[in-house]
């Protein structure tokens, strides 16, 4: 039998060997030995890694600036690295005119109904991370956000911050309070990301460490049950040879399953992208912060072309993904928690234009679809699972709802970018629906989704500019799509950011963030941001928003201030 040599370290603990379970769809190969990997000769593997002990020297910290230039190289070869190939697709579904999505200003939406109906959106809390914008932090936030009544996490690309008050104040985590990064990747660069498990009552937040020569890097995986403490905290490293370091994650992402955590990386070996790379670990083994973590992990190299991953949102026993596979398909993996690696399957959808279609507006007339945020190798395709909704033969079953950027296309609905839709049935994966975010007036993009304890679905997203310039300012909202929203459309975004001008960097980042709201799961809460008074770091805006129904509002109003007690 083959052997995989793999490392995952933790707060105390390094690599160790690892056997190979069994091998994915036909053709897959298993790697024999550290270091041999072969991108256009390897499809896919499978197999399982154990954590073993290992110390790390503390290494001195980088400057504001020298961290500053570290991470603009990171982005560039990173979303590089890989190349933007699309391969043409067999012909997709038709193109359609969608209905266009409204933009409700802030404006409007602060003319609050002293008797709403049940279905009418309500909004709580909404404040700003006031330590984000300053002059050492990144112009791309990259959000991510969770919550228990007041308790608030807010994650950005500079720090992982938290608010015991209901985002009055916040104040910076030390999520290396227990352990120091490893000497061979000990500069915390980006791509935070949290997910909370209420099984077990604690959140698990996963953070970027590389070294300044983008060779080598690791993931933070940090848990906290009593924040703003640190419970444990796991480093998760890729390099299959502990001597080599020359395997680099990007792009993490965390996702829950009833049973599981995952976490999806795309991973670069000698600065060219190789892989993308999913592992699963026990929830059980991750609340008792176990000394030897376990992961199963499934690996695939799609011929050298770059894709990126990134968890379903609401998985319960079935984990989903998927990958922008052509022009006009999406491959979506399915992986039961009862067996040890995923299977795959193309789906045909109407085609995407993956193009740049001039999105430039705001007081600086810039566009922030211009460098990034239309190439198909990018991280902005969310997903999630939800009721079966109207429409579905079996409404009462969950259904697979996916989001990713788009360009104009040439139909008289889509003249701008836009945020391209489809709506999957489980579990046979046929199509029921592909019901695009679009305006005429302004381009859309960086849609994330997340159901409620209903399976409805709650939206964050971002829109400004237009083609041929002088559109708005770049701003970014919340919606809904259920029962009281027509068929799958998300039919009106409300403005909880407005922003005057677009990022001097001309990019927005790969992502927001929604979650359903704790402890009750009926509500969303929300992490967007724009720019205000100019396109830099200071001009920041960081949001964290809290909404519903206004149906479920007493459930919120009741959970809002409470403090969670501690836990042993």
């Amino acid at each position: 039998m083959s052997v995989i040599h793999w490392r995952i370290s933790t707060i105390k603990h390094q690599i160790v060997i690892v056997l190979p379970l069994l091998i994915a769809c036909g053709g897959a190969v298993v790697l024999s030995a550290a270091n041999q990997y072969r991108g256009l000769q390897q499809n896919e593997s499978a197999g399982v890694e154990v954590t073993v002990d290992r110390i790390y020297p503390p290494m001195p910290p980088l400057t504001p600036q020298q961290r500053a230039e570290m991470v603009e190289r990171q982005e560039s070869e990173m979303e590089n690295s890989g190349g933007f190939i699309v391969p043409p697709g067999p012909p997709g579904r038709p193109l359609v005119d969608d209905p266009e999505t409204k933009i409700i200003s802030e404006a409007e939406r602060a003319n609050t109904i002293v008797d709403p109906a049940p279905g009418d959106i309500k909004f709580g809390r909404i404040t700003a991370d006031s330590s984000v914008p300053t002059a050492a932090a990144m112009q791309v936030v990259e959000p991510s956000t969770s919550n228990m009544g007041p308790y608030i996490f807010y994650l950005n690309n500079s720090e992982a911050d938290f608010s015991a008050d209901g985002g009055t104040t916040f104040a910076k985590i030390d999520t290396e309070a227990l352990r120091k990064p490893p000497s061979d990747s000990p500069n915390y660069c980006c791509d935070s990301s949290i997910v909370y498990d209420p099984s077990h009552s604690m959140w698990v937040i996963s953070r970027m460490y590389e070294d300044t020569a983008l060779t080598h890097g690791v993931v933070q995986l940090s848990i906290f049950k009593n924040p703003p403490d640190v419970a444990c905290t796991y480093y998760i490293d890729p390099d299959a040879n502990p001597n080599d370091n020359n395997v680099k994650p990007d792009y993490p992402q965390l996702g829950l399953s009833d049973n599981y955590l995952y976490l999806t990386t795309s991973e670069f070996i000698s600065g060219a992208w190789n892989r993308d790379e999913i592992r699963r670990f026990s929830l059980e083994d991750v609340d008792s912060c176990v000394s030897n973590l376990t992961a199963h992990f499934f690996r695939r190299t799609n011929g050298g072309v770059k894709r990126v991953w990134t968890p379903v949102r609401g998985a319960h026993e079935i984990m989903y993904w998927a990958q922008i596979e052509t022009t006009t398909q999406l491959r979506v993996f399915t992986w039961p928690e009862s067996v040890a690696s995923p299977t795959s399957a193309l789906v045909k959808v109407q085609s995407t234009n993956f193009v740049d279609s001039d999105c430039r507006g705001g007081n600086n007339n810039k566009d922030w679809i211009g460098a990034y945020g239309w190439h198909a190798n990018e991280g902005f395709l969310r997903g999630a699972v939800a009721r079966g909704g109207v429409g579905s033969a079996t409404p009462e079953t969950s259904r697979l709802q996916f989001f990713w950027n788009g360009g104009a296309d040439g139909t008289a609905s889509h003249p701008q970018a836009f945020v391209r839709s489809a709506v999957l049935q489980l579990p046979n994966l046929a199509v029921l629906d592909e019901p695009n975010i679009n305006s005429l007036e302004v381009c859309y993009g960086y849609a994330d989704v997340y159901p409620n304890a209903r399976g409805d679905l709650g939206v964050t997203i971002a829109y400004g500019g237009k083609k041929n310039g002088g559109g708005a300012g770049l701003s970014a909202g919340v919606g809904i799509e259920d029962e009281y929203t027509s068929g799958y459309n998300l039919q009106n975004v409300y403005t909880t950011t407005t922003g005057t001008d677009m990022p001097n960097s001309l990019r927005y980042g790969d992502y927001l963030s929604v979650k359903s709201w704790q402890p009750c799961p009926l509500w969303w809460s929300a992490a967007n941001y724009a720019y205000s008074g100019g396109g830099n770091q200071k001009n920041i805006i960081a949001r964290y928003v809290e909404f519903g129904r206004a149906r479920d509002q007493d459930c919120y109003t009741r959970w809002k201030d409470a403090v969670p007690p501690k836990l042993p």
